[in-house]
């Protein structure tokens, strides 16, 4: 059991580094080239409520729109988002 909840918790803690690595990138844009897949793997593999999942996963895919096209400032918003919603879920969940 204490493996699972290490397992979690470093699921946690990298898909929360890696967000704050891109809302980071943001402003320069041309250097940003992230593993959206890989990202989106390491959320698909945390403990989430379908709902929040999919809300997750939207704003995870409005922020690569928004990267490819140029707009870092919505980008960088979706990324702020989806870090801090996921903040809450870990707070509220104590993982």
């Amino acid at each position: 059991m204490k493996t699972k909840q290490n397992s979690i918790t470093a699921a946690w803690d990298f898909v929360l580094a890696y967000v704050a690595a891109l809302v980071a990138l943001t402003s320069t844009p041309e250097n940003v080239t992230p593993d959206w897949h890989m990202l989106s793997r390491a959320l698909q593999s945390l403990p989430l409520a379908t709902d929040d999942f999919a809300l997750l996963s939207n704003r995870l895919t409005a922020a690569r729109a928004y990267l490819c096209q140029g707009e870092c400032g919505a980008a960088k918003y979706e990324l702020n988002q989806l870090g801090s919603r996921l903040e809450r879920i870990r707070e509220l969940h104590g993982w």
